[in-house]
């Protein structure tokens, strides 16, 4: 991955070499090298942790992510988050064990693992109550 340091590096160097490069072609140059540091999100690593009894289907942001086993880790590549999102997961009933929206700073401090408990922590998603 490109490091924006290391693109801040070829910058200065393309500018110390100008003189022999038309504006036209620096520009350019700066512009691309720009475009590809700022491309590249190193994100971080993100681990769904199931400690259910039942296999789970985790969605991001209303999307299918994975699937996970009783017991079963996976860990993703997130890019950053801006502002929030809903991570949620349901058992093979589409029953709702899990839900939770975070931020970027929350996932950081969660040590980059999303834990999927059977109680719905950290919020609880409480069961419809039959009608009487």
């Amino acid at each position: 991955m490109v490091s924006r340091f290391a693109a801040f590096v070829v910058v200065v160097g393309l500018v110390l070499t100008a003189r022999r490069i038309s504006n036209v072609a620096l520009a350019s140059a700066i512009v691309l090298i720009v475009g590809v540091a700022t491309a590249f999100d190193p994100g971080h690593g993100v681990t769904y942790e199931n400690q259910t009894d039942s296999r789970v289907t985790v969605y991001r942001i209303g999307i299918v992510d994975t699937t996970l086993e009783p017991g079963q880790s996976k860990t993703f590549s997130f890019n950053e988050i801006k502002g929030e999102q809903t991570i949620e997961a349901k058992d093979d009933n589409g029953r709702t064990l899990y839900v939770d929206t975070v931020t970027w700073d929350d996932l950081k401090q969660r040590g980059w693992t999303i834990v999927i408990k059977q109680s719905g922590a950290p919020t609880q998603v409480p069961s419809p109550s039959p009608l009487r």
